[in-house]
């Protein structure tokens, strides 16, 4: 939807009641995409993301929002320079949380970072941590812990990093998690930088692999309405 950073536009954003979990193994009212395998392939052992040729950039998304809340999920990242596979939380006025960003090139280290109403300023907020073991080659559980006043990041079940204070996201999110080209060369040249550098097609297909999603809502609720200098506000049908 447009911006609600436009006068006149307002989010009405529906809630995800309590929590949910999802194994993954098949298409679910939870989480959805408009990709089909081999793109998003549901498996008996959870989801695969596939980049099958360039251009592709396979994502599943929550169908329902959170107002603070904590986001769990099993990923094995893909290998490849310049392949970046996400998991975030992002709201319809830009409002984002990165629980991991994961490096197909580098599988000792991921980033975390969160952007708040789109302001990229806010780059310098992200941050890189060690790897328990390789990103690409065993599943790691990436967390995130939010609320009104804190965030909290975690790595099968440890705490990495923690932001208390100052201008942090207040927008409700949906969860998304996706895998894409940052090294695709017609990118800005920072984001290719960022992501390892140009990416080889020759090496085409990448491959993402996600399990147990876990989402659990602090906030309650049936709709979240907000817009542009307008709180939010909670709605019960």
């Amino acid at each position: 939807m447009p911006s609600t950073k436009n006068e006149g536009c307002i989010a009405r954003n529906r809630a995800l009641h309590g929590s949910v979990t999802d194994p993954l193994t098949s298409s679910s009212d939870s989480l959805q995409s408009s990709n089909t395998c081999p793109l998003i392939c549901f498996q008996e052992s959870g989801t695969t993301f596939g980049i099958i040729q360039r251009y592709d950039n396979p994502r599943l998304a929550s169908s329902e929002y959170i107002l603070y809340g904590k986001v769990e999920a099993d990923i094995m990242g893909s290998p490849g320079r310049g392949i970046i596979s996400s998991f975030y939380l992002q709201s319809d006025d830009l409002d984002e949380i990165d629980i991991a960003e994961v490096f197909g090139d580098r599988d000792n280290v991921y980033q975390t970072n969160f952007f708040v109403k789109g302001d990229v300023a806010t780059y310098g907020e992200g941050s890189y941590h060690l790897m328990p073991s390789s990103s690409t080659e065993n599943f790691h559980r990436y967390g995130v812990r939010w609320t009104e006043s804190e965030i909290e990041w975690t790595i099968d079940g440890n705490v990495v990093r923690h932001k208390e204070g100052g201008l942090l996201p207040s927008s409700p999110m949906k969860v998304i998690l996706s895998l894409w080209v940052g090294g695709d060369e017609t990118n800005n040249p920072g984001t290719v930088v960022w992501a390892g550098g140009p990416t080889d097609f020759n090496q085409l297909p990448f491959y993402m692999y996600v399990k147990n999603v876990f989402v659990e809502n602090y906030s309650g609720g049936d709709y979240y309405v907000y817009g542009k200098d307008q709180p939010v506000s909670i709605e019960y049908d």
